[in-house]
């Protein structure tokens, strides 16, 4: 009897945190894949704000990640054309600006909510 009632009591406590759980809500994940910058001429229309791509399709991206859900979106970007060195400084413990700025940026993240809406015909 002692056994049964254990049973059960374990049973209970493993059921309910399970059944408490509500479906994700993420629709989607993104990666990019592919990057084209257009002609100089068309700036307005420029993808690459720190102008570390020339023009053409690029495939050789850094890692990129965007997540959505039913009300919040967040985006991961290292925008750099390079990997990151992962070699010491020339001074160690010292890095110059320029050491600095090759290992920590170009980088882009963003997070946040939003709401969507439908925009009525005109």
């Amino acid at each position: 009897m002692r056994t049964q009632m254990l049973t059960l009591v374990l049973l209970v406590g493993l059921a309910v945190p399970i059944a408490g759980q509500s479906t994700p809500d993420v629709q989607g994940v993104w990666r990019a894949v592919e990057m084209t910058i257009p002609a100089a001429n068309e700036a307005a229309r420029r993808r690459d704000p720190f102008g570390a791509f020339s023009e053409g399709s690029h495939t050789a991206l850094q890692p990129q990640l965007m997540i959505v859900t039913a009300k919040h979106d967040s985006r991961t970007t290292d925008t750099g054309a390079q990997p990151r060195p992962t070699i010491e400084y020339n001074i160690p413990g010292r890095p110059t600006l320029e050491e600095l700025q090759a290992e920590w940026g170009p980088f882009v993240a963003n997070a946040g909510t939003y709401l969507a809406t439908s925009i009525p015909p005109p």
